[in-house]
C-alpha cells in the first residue's frame, strides 16, 4: 500500500495487526485490530480489552483469541466458514481452517482492498499495509 488517505490511517487501516477477509477472488476486506485503551475515537475494527491482554500469555496470543472469536461469529452468521486470516507482519498470517485449527502462511496481497463497510475502496493492487 503506497499511500492511504489520512482518514483511513486514523481509523487504523494499513497497520499491523489486522484481519483480512476474502470476499471473493481479488476482493478483500481489512479489519484493523486495536488495543482498546490506546485507540482513538475514530478507530474501526476489532478491539482488545486490557483484561484480554492480561489473560493472554502474549499480545500475539490475545490477537489470535480475538480473531478466533470473530471468525466463529462471522462463520456462524454466514452459515459457512469464512475465508480470513490474521496478519502480524509482511511475511506471516494466521489462518483458521474449517475445523477452526490454525496454520501460518504468506499474507494476502493485491486485488481490491475495502474498508470494514465492504463498500469503501481503500487500495488497489499491492500490499495491504503501509510501508514503513
Amino acid at each position: 500500500m503506497k499511500s492511504l488517505d489520512l482518514i483511513y490511517q486514523h481509523k487504523g487501516y494499513g497497520r499491523f495487526p489486522y484481519v483480512i477477509q476474502r470476499l471473493r477472488a481479488g476482493l478483500y476486506k481489512q479489519i484493523p485490530i486495536h488495543i482498546e485503551e490506546n485507540s482513538s475515537k475514530r478507530a474501526e475494527g476489532l478491539f482488545l480489552s486490557p483484561e484480554a491482554l492480561a489473560e493472554a500469555a502474549t499480545f500475539e496470543a490475545a490477537c489470535k483469541i480475538r480473531f478466533r472469536s470473530f471468525w466463529l461469529q462471522s462463520s456462524a452468521k454466514a452459515k459457512t466458514p469464512i475465508n480470513a486470516c490474521l496478519v502480524f507482519n509482511p511475511q506471516e498470517a494466521y489462518y483458521l481452517d474449517e475445523k477452526c485449527e490454525g496454520t501460518t502462511g504468506p499474507i494476502p496481497a493485491g486485488g481490491w482492498l475495502y474498508a470494514m463497510d465492504g463498500k469503501t475502496l481503500i487500495s488497489e493492487e499491492g500490499a495491504h499495509y503501509l510501508e514503513p
